[in-house]
């Protein structure tokens, strides 16, 4: 639908209404979308209860949001959470604060300040989180940056470049521990099956096997396996089992 026969929707308050095409989209209070939303633009300050898919060019949650269906966005601003049903396909995924994904999650920038669940594959260009993350199958990224300050598992990591570390920014440990709660801020320890990429820096950190060019395992590491081909560097902070030049 062409741009000049898109209207505009707006709501304050306490509303339900039907899904539809729009330009764009704000609400203000508590809304439900009985059926899936298609605009250009939508800015939410408030509750929003999606009941179908939601589609958009650029996005604004400021609040609470759920959506029963899949989204696919060009970018998106998350200040608050989001909870989402089935997949997540965005060009530029930021959130400050909580990203739950029932399905996968697909991205060229993913920037994270707070936690991310994903029950599928998390796939990106670029992966940026400070906080900590649960993807039930596997993180895919080309670059690869975590700064962990709570408890994160995966199965599989696969990227070019990996660096793990612990978080020590303590006033960002403040703003983080209202997300993440006050036990977990201090259980800052990443626990993967495999992870595999070019270069890798490792800090708290399980793994079954870890594999690359260049591998750096860093303090709080336990490792069964390392394997690479050109460089092997531990610390003495960290536990590796069996490594091997191959």
């Amino acid at each position: 639908m062409s741009t000049e026969l898109r209207k505009d929707l707006k709501y304050l308050g306490k509303m339900t209404s039907p899904g539809g095409v729009y330009k764009r989209v704000t609400f203000e209070g508590e809304v439900t979308i009985d059926g899936d939303l298609d605009c250009l633009e939508i800015k939410v300050n408030g509750i929003l209860n999606e009941k179908g898919s939601l589609k958009s060019n650029t996005g604004r949650i400021n609040g609470f949001a759920v959506v029963n269906g899949n989204i696919e966005f060009d970018d998106i601003n998350i200040n608050g959470e989001l909870r989402v049903d089935g997949n997540m396909s965005v060009d530029k995924i930021t959130s400050n604060g909580k990203l739950v994904v029932k399905g996968n999650v697909s991205s060229e920038e993913l920037d994270i300040n707070g936690e991310l669940k994903v029950k599928g594959n998390c796939e990106a260009e670029t992966f940026n989180l400070k906080g900590a993350f649960n993807i039930e199958e596997t993180l895919n990224a080309g670059d690869i940056n975590v700064n962990l300050y709570g408890p994160s598992e995966t199965k599989e990591i696969g990227g070019d470049k990996i660096h793990i570390q612990k978080g020590g920014d303590n006033k960002l440990m403040e703003i983080l521990s209202a997300i993440l709660s006050p036990l977990n801020i201090y259980k800052a320890h990443l626990k993967a099956d495999t992870i595999e990429g070019d270069g890798l820096y490792l800090e708290h950190t399980t793994a079954k096997v870890v594999r690359g060019n260049t591998v750096n395992i860093g303090d709080g590491c336990e490792i069964d396996l390392v394997e690479y081909k050109t460089d092997f560097k531990k610390t003495p902070g960290a536990s590796v089992l069996k490594h091997v030049k191959v």
